[in-house]
C-alpha cells in the first residue's frame, strides 16, 4: 500500500476501476500507478484481477492515461515475467506496445481504444497529474 501512497498527486497518480455485470457488481477489479516523468509517463504496477482479464477492461485501464497525458509522450509499462502474469504481457503487446528487456514501451497516441462494447461510465480524469508531464 505504501508504494501507491507514497508521492500521490505530486509525482504520481492511482486509477482504479470497478465491475459489474448483469450478474452484479465485481467492485474493484483492478488498480494502475502512474508515475510522472519529465520526458515520460511509467507503470510501475499494474493489478487487474484474473476474474476481470478478457473483458477490455485491462485495455480500458491502460488506455486511460489517455487522459492524463499528451498524445506524444511516452509510455512504459513495467513488466517482470512470471507464471501469474502471462495476460499481461499480452496486453501491452497487443496495444502495440515494444518490448525493451525489462519493460514495455510506446506512445500513448498508439494505445488502442476502449472495447466498443465495454460501456465506461463515471471517468475521471486526473486532476492532481504534476506540470512536469506537460513540456
Amino acid at each position: 500500500m505504501r508504494e501507491l501512497e507514497e508521492g500521490l498527486g505530486s509525482t504520481h497518480s492511482v486509477v482504479t476501476v470497478e465491475a459489474a455485470d448483469k450478474f452484479g457488481t465485481m467492485g474493484v477489479v483492478g488498480v494502475m500507478r502512474v508515475d510522472w516523468k519529465q520526458d515520460r509517463i511509467e507503470i510501475p504496477i499494474f493489478v487487474l484481477s484474473c476474474r476481470a482479464f478478457g473483458f477490455g477492461i485491462e485495455y480500458a485501464l491502460l488506455s486511460s492515461v489517455r487522459g492524463m497525458a499528451q498524445e506524444k509522450s511516452m509510455i512504459v509499462g513495467h513488466y517482470k515475467e512470471t507464471q501469474s502474469n502471462q495476460p499481461g504481457r499480452q496486453l501491452y503487446s497487443a496495444s502495440g506496445m515494444n518490448w525493451k528487456g525489462t519493460s514495455w514501451t510506446g506512445k500513448v497516441s498508439e494505445l488502442p481504444p476502449d472495447p466498443a462494447w465495454l460501456r465506461i461510465e463515471n471517468r475521471i480524469p486526473s486532476k492532481s497529474q504534476p506540470a512536469i508531464d506537460r513540456p
